[in-house]
C-alpha cells in the first residue's frame, strides 16, 4: 500500500536510558509517559528500577519524559514512587514549579518547523543540525562551557550545566529568548517556553512517536550524542 511503512524498531534502549539518567540526574526526578489522553507518572532515583517499570507498560503510540530540574526529596513520599500511577485514573500529583528546589540545566529545544503532530523529515534535521552548531560557538562565547547535546528524535537539544549559578526561571527566559531572537528563522525555532522549572524533557533512549511512522517521517530513538567532556 503507498505510503505504509513498517520496520523493527525498539521502543526503549535501556543502556541509553541508564547513560541518560548517569550524565543529567542528580537525585530523584519525575517521569512522565504521555499515551494520548493518559499520563502516567512515577518517581525513581535508580535507572535500573525505572527500566523494569517502563518494561511493564505498552509503550506503543507513547512519548516518555523526565524532568530535569532537582526536585524536592520530599516527592519520594509520593504514591507513585518507583511506580506509574495513571493520573486520568488517579488524581495524583505530579511535579509543579514548587517542586523544584533549584535549576540544574539550561534547556535549550531546537525544533523544525512542520505541521503539529508529525515527526521531522530528515531535511528539517539537517536545518536543525545547522543551528545547533552556531547556538554553541555562541554559548561558548557567552562563557558558559559545559553541556549535553541531545537528540530529541525530530529535533536537537542542548543542556547547560548551570547548578552553581543561581539562576532563576527569569535567567533562563532571558537567554531563550535572546536566542530566538539571534537565530530562530522560518525553519527552526528555539523554544521560549522551557524556562519554567518543572519543564519535562524527553527522556534520551525512548522513542519519539508523533503521528504515523512513515519513510518520510519515521520514528527514532532519542539519545544523547555528547557530553562536552566528550570526542564529537
Amino acid at each position: 500500500m503507498k505510503g505504509c511503512f513498517r520496520m523493527s524498531i525498539k521502543i526503549i534502549d535501556p543502556d541509553e536510558i541508564r547513560r541518560s539518567i548517569d550524565m543529567i540526574q542528580s537525585d530523584i526526578f519525575e517521569c512522565r509517559i504521555i499515551q494520548g489522553r493518559r499520563i502516567y507518572s512515577g518517581y525513581f532515583k535508580c535507572a535500573d528500577v525505572l527500566i523494569s517499570e517502563l518494561l511493564k507498560i505498552d509503550l506503543r503510540g507513547a512519548n516518555v519524559y523526565t524532568t530535569i530540574q532537582k526536585v524536592h526529596p520530599g516527592c519520594e513520599a509520593r504514591l507513585q514512587w518507583e511506580t506509574f500511577f495513571d493520573t486520568s485514573r488517579y488524581k495524583i500529583p505530579t511535579t509543579s514549579d514548587n517542586d523544584i528546589i533549584s535549576f540544574q540545566w539550561l534547556p535549550i529545544d531546537l525544533d523544525p518547523v512542520r505541521p503539529a503532530g508529525i515527526s521531522s523529515s530528515q531535511e528539517e534535521l539537517g536545518y536543525a543540525g545547522e543551528m545547533l552548531h552556531e547556538i554553541m560557538a555562541y554559548m561558548q562565547a557567552q562563557g558558559f562551557k559545559k553541556h549535553i547535546v541531545g537528540f530529541s528524535g525530530n529535533g536537537y537539544h542542548l543542556l547547560y550545566d548551570i547548578a552553581n549559578q543561581g539562576m532563576k526561571s527569569d535567567d533562563v527566559a532571558s537567554v531563550l529568548h535572546r536566542l530566538d531572537e539571534l537565530f530562530s528563522n522560518d525553519a527552526v525555532h528555539v523554544d521560549t517556553t522551557v524556562s519554567n522549572k518543572a519543564r519535562i524533557w524527553k527522556l534520551y533512549g525512548t522513542l519519539a512517536q508523533k503521528g504515523r511512522n512513515t519513510a518520510e517521517r519515521p520514528f527514532r530513538l532519542s539519545k544523547i550524542l555528547r557530553g562536552s567532556n566528550e570526542e564529537d
